[in-house]
């Protein structure tokens, strides 16, 4: 009969609890789910007007105060309306109207800019290795404050599923995790 060191089992149940630890190993291959990130209220009261500033093209600010006026409600992170709207063909620009304050956002990353500090509310296209581009795909929910998008970083040719997280009053960019290089037609 084979027995094992006396270490192994508590060496074995070390690492068992290491990777249960958040960050841990199980952890760190697991992509960010909404549940992960749940808002623990959602804001019912009337909205506020969006506030916009300077910093805000005027048509940017009419597709803004047009779509908003059609979604008033939020339907993102509990408090939030994200808002999106046509530019073109693929084209999709998007913006975050705060409902409790009005308050306007850019989104977590922006065609040109990718990732470093968006200033313009024009979103990276979808583009696969065999594909025309279009528009990107965005998931989120009311109840979570986790925000997906797939689409490339800023003008770059590689695809992937980004995920962000609304913290206070900015995007934390949780993970970046590479697409397929093709994608299965439908």
């Amino acid at each position: 009969m084979h027995t094992l060191p006396k270490p192994f089992p508590h060496l074995l149940v070390l690492g068992v609890m290491v990777s249960l630890l958040p960050g841990g190993l199980a952890q760190s291959k697991r992509l960010p789910r909404f549940e992960d990130y749940p808002v623990t209220s959602v804001f019912n009261d009337q909205p506020a007007a969006p506030k916009i500033g300077t910093e805000i093209k005027d048509k940017d600010a009419e597709e803004i105060k047009e779509a908003y006026s059609y979604e008033k409600h939020p339907n993102f992170a509990g408090r939030f309306v994200v808002i999106d709207w046509a530019c073109g063909s693929p084209c999709k620009t998007m913006a975050m109207v705060d409902t409790k304050t009005g308050n306007v956002f850019f989104p977590p990353i922006t065609w040109g800019e990718g990732l470093q500090n968006p200033k313009s509310f024009y979103l990276p296209v979808l583009t696969h290795q065999v594909d025309v581009s279009h528009n990107p795909e965005l998931e989120y929910r009311l109840d979570s404050k986790l925000f997906i998008i797939k689409c490339n970083e800023g003008n770059k040719e590689s695809p992937y599923t980004f995920y962000f997280l609304w913290q206070g009053n900015r995007w934390e960019l949780l993970r970046k995790a590479a697409l397929p290089k093709t994608r299965e037609m439908n």
